[in-house]
């Protein structure tokens, strides 16, 4: 059996904890920042529905938000689509610093894409969600 593949990004944002998470828990926010995601809808308090155009094709899948801790983390799987979950984390450094940490695990049979790219996707959808953040903070 093939171990999972695991990834692992983060980014150091200058802005509190509570807007980070706030702006993360927002799914409709998502689009701004996930390259491809096109649309992401909340189906009730812990259910999501996405939409995204990802390696030429278009994808729908339904997820599942397992644990919500606010300003803290984020952990969800998905429930239709391809198997995979995922935890962010807000870690506090300062009163106006935070740390965003994004897990994400994906079974190895599911991992067909590029490992790179997905890694590569995960540091640039942070690097979006950062100027997004600040960017909201400054306005």
């Amino acid at each position: 059996m093939l171990s999972p593949q695991y990834f692992e990004g983060s980014v150091e944002i200058g802005a509190p904890a509570t807007l980070a998470y706030a702006l993360w828990s927002d799914c409709e926010n998502f689009p701004n920042f996930m390259r491809g995601v096109v649309a992401v809808r909340r189906v009730d308090e812990r259910h999501l529905h996405w939409r995204a155009e990802m390696w030429g094709e278009s994808l729908e899948w339904d997820a599942e938000i397992v644990e919500d801790i606010p300003d803290t983390r984020i952990s969800w799987r998905t429930i239709s689509g391809a198997a995979a979950s995922g935890t962010v984390r807000f870690e506090v450094l300062d009163a106006d610093r935070v740390r965003v940490v994004h897990e994400l695990r994906l079974p190895a049979e599911n991992a067909d894409s590029d490992s790179a790219e997905i890694g590569a996707r995960i540091t640039e959808d942070l690097e979006r969600f950062k100027a997004f953040v600040e960017s909201r903070r400054a306005s």
